[in-house]
């Protein structure tokens, strides 16, 4: 079976639809994975760009690219690396000003059971929180 790495763009055409062509091969793909054709794996890069371009350059809120960025997540046929760190640092994006960057660490920190060494202090509060 194929295993294809998504670029960031595919995923945004599929969250905002503002090209319908592409928003439409993007929803053929999804499908072709939902169905065991192929394997789309997305790297933890992808979400880094993803919460960059919605929030800078569309102007989401940390809540909308949540939770946008979430039912992404959330797609059983799509396998993502670090899928649960992706998870976490969305989770947490809308409660604090934390970048997502720093949000990453934080949540690595927390699932690999390591000390996070910061000056941040928000960011060592997430890094000690409760995942």
């Amino acid at each position: 079976m194929i295993t294809y790495l998504v670029d960031t763009n595919l995923i945004l055409r599929f969250l905002l639809n503002d090209n319908l062509k592409q928003a439409q091969t993007t929803r053929l793909l999804i499908s072709n994975a939902q169905e065991g054709k192929c394997i789309y794996y997305l790297s933890i890069l992808l979400f880094v760009e993803a919460v960059f371009v919605l929030m800078r350059l569309y102007g989401f809120s940390k809540k909308e690219t949540s939770d946008a960025l979430l039912a992404i997540v959330d797609f059983p046929s799509i396998v993502i690396e670090k899928k649960n760190i992706v998870r976490t640092a969305l989770e947490w994006l809308p409660l604090t000003s934390v970048s997502f960057i720093d949000l990453l660490l934080a949540a690595e920190a927390k699932e690999t059971v390591k000390t996070l060494v910061t000056f941040d202090k928000k960011l060592k509060h997430f890094a000690s929180a409760r995942v």
